[in-house]
Formats: structure tokens, sequence, C-alpha cells
């Protein structure tokens, strides 16, 4: 799996653009997204019954829009 820093949406409060491809994971209730164009993992798609939950990649966040927010850092 590709390093990456998740920012935790629900799936309203996200909106891509661009082309992506996809594998599922995790018996099919993850979906990760890669760019078409360059490969980098942008986000991925949580199936969790009713809901959908979105990680997005922040790494591909302008750095001065986030400069602010804590990381959080699991043992």
């Amino acid at each position: 799996m590709a390093g990456a820093r998740w920012a935790y949406f629900k799936a309203d409060e996200v909106r891509t653009r661009g082309h992506t491809a996809y594998y599922l994971r995790a018996a099919r209730r993850l979906e990760f997204h890669r760019c078409s164009a360059c490969g980098i993992l942008t986000h991925w798609i949580g199936h969790n019954g009713a809901s959908l939950n979105i990680g997005v990649n922040a790494v591909i966040f302008d750095p001065s829009a986030i400069a602010h927010i804590p990381i959080v850092e699991e043992p």
C-alpha cells in the first residue's frame, strides 16, 4: 500500500473530478482510487451499509490550505 496522510469525510462533503482507476478491497467494501494520469493514490470510498465514508490523501492538497490542521499519528 502506498503511503498517505488520510483526511476523513462524509461522502456528501467531497467532490472529485478527473478520471480515476480503482480496485476493490476488504470484501468489496473499500474502493481505492488512483489518478488515471499520474497514478497517485487520491482517495478511498468505504461502503459501510447505508452510509459512505471517504478518505482523501491529504498529500495532494495545497499545503497552504491545510497548514493549520494538526497531524495525528497512530502508534
